[in-house]
């Protein structure tokens, strides 16, 4: 039986924090990025992709999954997971901030249509004020 390892590593890439996972086997090796947030990432989510390589390795283990294609669906697997996840939440903030300015701009065009009308009916009662 062969040994297979494997290790995690995080760096910070402004704005993101990224994971770098390295497993080897026998003549094998496998390098995978991941883009883990903007926020420091917290232990439940390492715990999770520790897990995720665990089962990546019994695969290798189980299956003589040509590398190349393991080394594609794993990238694919990584990718459709935080990355989304990632893009969900920069998006859910632009519309937060998108909604936010919808609605001050809402009250700032009210303030404003009200001020015009109370200076139209200035006008028109001073029109009728007499000679």
């Amino acid at each position: 039986m062969c040994t297979v390892t494997s290790s995690l590593t995080i760096i910070f890439d402004p704005p993101y924090y990224k994971g770098i996972f390295e497993v080897s086997k026998a003549k094998s090796y496998a390098v995978a990025e991941i883009n883990l947030g903007t926020s420091e990432p917290k232990l439940p989510l390492i715990q999770k992709f520790i897990f995720f390589t665990k089962e990546l390795e019994n695969k290798i283990e189980k299956n003589k999954i040509n590398p190349k294609r393991l080394q594609r669906v794993a990238k694919k697997q990584i990718n459709q997971g935080v990355g989304t996840g990632t893009q969900v939440a920069l998006k859910e903030q632009l519309n937060e901030r998108k909604m936010k300015r919808k609605s001050s701009n809402t009250a700032h065009n009210e303030i404003l249509k009200q001020r015009k009308f109370e200076i139209k009916q200035e006008k028109k009662k001073a029109k009728h004020r007499g000679h």
